[in-house]
């Protein structure tokens, strides 16, 4: 409690207690030591005529030590009190109970003292002093008794505080991971049309701040449903899924695979030309080719925002669309991969 021995002399001066009254009580030792046994006996008798304080000394070998510790405090009052709070508190004495037995040691303490001094004058001026002493000492009691309530309710902030940092982080986890799971596509490794969104959404405002261009590759499968008809919706699964790893395959770590509908692809392609998506449309077509694909082809349409300016997103999308649709008309006449808008030949370009 860090109290010095100047606090020490201001309260002891607030309640009046002198050094004439600490030289009367140190002169009245002698006769407490004496009777101190009989004391302390009549003492725990009266106590323990309570529930309460029954419940809290339940056992011979208790009742022993407390008796113990009460005696060298009736004979040695010493600078140690000052842990008799965090004792009482750690033991589960209520201050209600702590008082009414200071009143009760009070009481038997000045019984002792005015049968054995008979000098009526001495005797009122040595309960003074004894009343002194015992409010001195509640003063303290409190004190360290507040101090321990204290400590312990700070303790257990600070346990609370980090268990509510810990849930926080563990809640933030599987915040995250729900809103990963939730933007990603049954077909493993690609963003559903959350995901795409989102991050599309993202990558435009980037693309922007920095002036860098994007492109948005759309992608229809053509057959689909034709082959769903003839061979059943396992094998129309099986080239959706074939398509969507052949996508994963074809595009970079900082690309973004998408399933945009039930036969549709789309992918972004941040910091990239028009012309370097083509490279990543004819890298597509052959990884998609090395598998059986049972004469289904894809479709793909193009379309570039940036770096000079930048549209907004529903309108690369819209122009995307467009682009498909077109590739997909050559398709109907003659089958096979179509991307618009028709590009140059781009296979030295480094992607």
């Amino acid at each position: 409690m860090q109290i010095s021995v100047q606090e020490i002399q201001s309260r002891k001066e607030l309640l009046g207690l002198t050094k004439e009254d600490e030289q009367n009580l140190a002169a009245l030792r002698l006769v407490m030591v004496d009777h101190v046994d009989e004391i302390i006996s009549e003492y725990y008798d009266q106590l323990l005529l309570s529930s309460e304080v029954r419940e809290l000394i339940n056992d011979a070998e208790r009742l022993q030590r407390v008796c113990e510790v009460m005696r060298r405090y009736v004979i040695d009052y010493v600078n140690k009190r000052l842990r008799i709070g965090k004792v009482h508190h750690s033991i589960g004495v209520p201050p209600k109970l702590y008082v009414s037995a200071v009143v009760l040691l009070q009481k038997l303490l000045t019984d002792t003292m005015l049968t054995n001094i008979p000098e009526k004058k001495d005797a009122e001026e040595l309960r003074s002093a004894l009343t002194k002493l015992f409010m001195f000492d509640m003063q303290l009691v409190f004190d360290s008794y507040i101090s321990s309530l204290m400590a312990e309710e700070y303790s257990a902030l600070m346990e609370l505080t980090e268990y509510s940092e810990k849930l926080e982080k563990i809640v933030a986890g599987k915040v995250d991971k729900l809103r990963e799971v939730s933007a990603r596509d049954s077909l493993k490794g690609l963003y559903n049309r959350r995901g795409f969104a989102e991050n599309l959404r993202r990558e435009l405002s980037l693309a922007e701040r920095i002036g860098e261009p994007l492109t948005l590759v759309y992608i229809d499968l053509n057959g689909l449903e034709k082959l769903n008809g003839t061979k059943g919706r396992d094998e129309g699964d099986r080239l959706l899924s074939l398509l969507g790893s052949a996508i994963l395959l074809s595009v970079r770590d900082v690309d973004y695979a998408c399933r945009y509908g039930s036969d549709k692809f789309c992918i972004i392609l941040p910091r990239t030309s028009i012309e370097i998506a083509g490279v990543v449309y004819s890298l597509l077509v052959e990884t998609f080719d090395k598998e059986e694909t049972l004469g289904v082809t894809f479709s793909a349409g193009l379309s570039q925002t940036g770096p000079d300016s930048f549209v907004h997103m529903s309108e690369l999308l819209k122009e995307a669309i467009t682009w498909t649709n077109k590739a997909k008309a050559q398709s109907k006449k003659v089958p096979g991969h179509y991307v618009q808008p028709q590009l140059k030949q781009a296979d030295k370009v480094s992607y």
